[in-house]
């Protein structure tokens, strides 16, 4: 959990090594995976908002939206927890993408617990969400947890979780298109020269027409049209 780091030496917080990070000369862009809630603190939230290069972005795994599993899990906060602490991220960032990580079908989960983890998801909108069947991990605590939830109900809850989030992800796209985004291009198609692929601030893939190779250059894209996963945009003339 990179936001549980303390400096050996001085016992500084993360927040202070990501302050001075965001201070040296010539660094653009910072992103850093993977934050753990339970350490998302008021300071690594203001160290954000205060240096302008740490991109409006994070990723912050919940896991469930239930607070039970989430005891279960051992994961040290609970479901009003972490919606307080989207508020918080949102309140000094407003539109701070958010993406997550998500397990459906932890031994005991029942359907009121899953159905809590489709309105949080449908509460905070993420940007994205990577979501996974609970599988047992050997040496893990919870593999000494008897795996009571079967495979098909893992499977159609994680169908569920996943149509929920395809939808909010058109959604939230669908809003973007006429803006102008700055992005970090990454490459090039093998089929079109033409055609670019880059990321946003907020993380997110857009695919973009531009001539010439602007591989490893920030520039402006205006964004023309989306699907669930992806933007499209072309640089303006």
């Amino acid at each position: 959990n990179v936001n549980s780091y303390r400096d050996p030496v001085s016992g500084e917080p993360f927040s202070a090594l990501l302050g001075r990070v965001a201070r040296t000369p010539g660094i653009e862009w910072i992103r850093f995976i993977t934050s753990h809630p339970k350490d998302l603190g008021d300071d690594i939230i203001a160290a954000m908002a205060e240096n302008r290069n740490i991109c409006r972005q994070l990723h912050l795994p919940f896991q469930s939206g239930s607070s039970a599993v989430l005891a279960r899990m051992n994961r040290g906060y609970t479901r009003e927890i972490y919606l307080d602490i989207v508020d918080r991220l949102r309140d000094k960032m407003p539109g701070i993408g958010l993406s997550t990580d998500i397990i459906v079908g932890f031994p005991g989960e029942t359907e009121a617990d899953f159905e809590e983890t489709l309105d949080l998801v449908q509460r905070v909108r993420f940007v994205n969400v990577f979501s996974f069947r609970y599988s047992p991990r050997p040496g893990t605590a919870a593999a000494r947890i008897p795996d009571d939830v079967p495979l098909a109900v893992k499977s159609r809850r994680l169908i569920a979780l996943q149509g929920l989030q395809k939808k909010i992800q058109l959604e939230n796209n669908k809003t973007m298109i006429g803006k102008t985004e700055k992005i970090l291009a990454l490459g090039s198609s093998k089929k079109d020269k033409l055609v670019h692929t880059g990321r946003n601030e907020a993380f997110q893939v857009v695919n973009f027409r531009c001539p010439g190779d602007p591989t490893g250059k920030f520039l402006d894209v205006r964004i023309t049209d989306c699907g669930p996963y992806s933007l499209f945009g072309e640089c303006p003339a």
